[in-house]
């Protein structure tokens, strides 16, 4: 019965301080063109940092969340396959598209921006399937080659098999375009999660 009005003076205290960050109308008019100015650029960089910082840590508390797996996985030539996963800015250190991909397992005990060999992942958009000069039920003697490889992917390249949202896969190998030219593409070799 208590924890309400006890709430409702915790939180008055808190609006209470809050407001000692912000001018009243009379101190605002009593401040010098310069000190406004200062006090609108603080204000302005604060929300900026809480952006960026919140750009940056979005993505992995996302890949925290465990994933359903509902999507059973297709058969893949060979057992493998790349898929994009997204593309990642090193100079802001964040993504610009994507990540397509929330982590399911991980045996590394630090997170990181990318996912790992080893580790459990669900793919959380549609994704084709790419193995470099593929052919069907012939040539898949390129499986272990990154599609960076090539500075545009060709038709050929499409294995026609799409991996979609909510399956889950292992992580075979991954390799990212090491450029601070432009967001770098972040792919991965993916393959039948173990059963257990």
């Amino acid at each position: 019965m208590t924890g309400g009005p006890r709430n409702r003076r915790w939180i008055t205290r808190v609006v209470s301080r809050m407001r000692s960050f912000f001018p009243t109308k009379e101190q605002w008019e009593k401040w010098s063109f310069p000190t406004k100015l200062g006090v609108v650029s603080a204000y302005v960089g604060i929300i900026g940092f809480l952006i960026t910082v919140g750009l940056i840590l979005v993505p992995i508390l996302a890949n925290l969340c465990p994933g359903s797996c509902d999507e059973p996985l297709s058969p893949l030539p060979g057992g493998s396959g790349w898929l994009l996963v997204g593309d990642y800015d090193l100079r802001l250190q964040m993504y610009t598209r994507g990540p397509f991909y929330k982590m399911v397992k991980s045996n590394y005990d630090n997170p990181s921006h990318f996912p790992r060999k080893g580790e459990k992942v669900e793919i959380t958009a549609l994704r084709k399937l790419i193995i470099l000069d593929f052919q069907p039920n012939a040539n898949i003697s390129r499986l272990f080659d990154s599609p960076m490889m090539k500075a545009s992917l060709e038709s050929r390249d499409y294995t026609g098999i799409e991996i979609l949202s909510g399956t889950c896969v292992e992580v075979r190998d991954v390799r990212i375009a090491s450029t601070y030219e432009m967001p770098a593409a972040v792919w991965i070799r993916i393959g039948k999660p173990p059963e257990k």
